[in-house]
């Protein structure tokens, strides 16, 4: 990202956080965003896994990439699902979007070859979406990730 794109970014995050860390807003008006969901880096690193609101396409992430999405207040399941070929497990976390703030979820993921044995590799696999820290996560989103618009 070049230097006043990262910049932008990152002064458009905290513009965020702080008003609704300060509790400006009841509940998040219809056009802003009250979920962002990025990926920094999560292996497998060739496979984009879909990301699912209450069952719904929103997104197909890749590396370094972060999308924003508003939803109407109250509970979602948010899912991730990998390709078959990925060989990856899926995760899935519920969320309440009632208080009306701004929330950042991370996708995460592992996949490696651990050992070898008379019949093939030993793999070590799992991946996650999480609820992170506001603050770590506008700074991450700044330094590494490009927007993804949402379907």
């Amino acid at each position: 990202m070049h230097k006043w794109g990262a910049a932008a970014a990152s002064l458009s995050l905290m513009v965020a956080i702080a008003a609704n860390a300060g509790g400006l807003q009841d509940a998040a008006p219809a056009s802003t965003p009250n979920l962002i969901v990025y990926r920094d880096y999560a292996e497998p690193r060739a496979w984009s896994p879909t990301v699912k609101v209450d069952g719904t396409k929103i997104v197909a992430i890749g590396q370094k990439q972060y999308t924003t999405v508003t939803l109407a207040p109250g509970r979602h399941r948010i899912t991730l699902t990998w390709p078959l070929m990925a060989t990856q497990r899926g995760a899935a976390i519920d969320i309440d979007l009632s208080d009306g703030k701004l929330r950042y979820l991370e996708v995460t993921g592992v996949s490696r070859v651990v050992g070898l044995t008379g019949n093939g590799y030993l793999t070590r696999t799992g991946s996650g979406i999480e609820e992170v820290d506001p603050v770590q996560a506008a700074k991450t989103i700044a330094e590494c990730c490009k927007l993804k618009a949402p379907k």
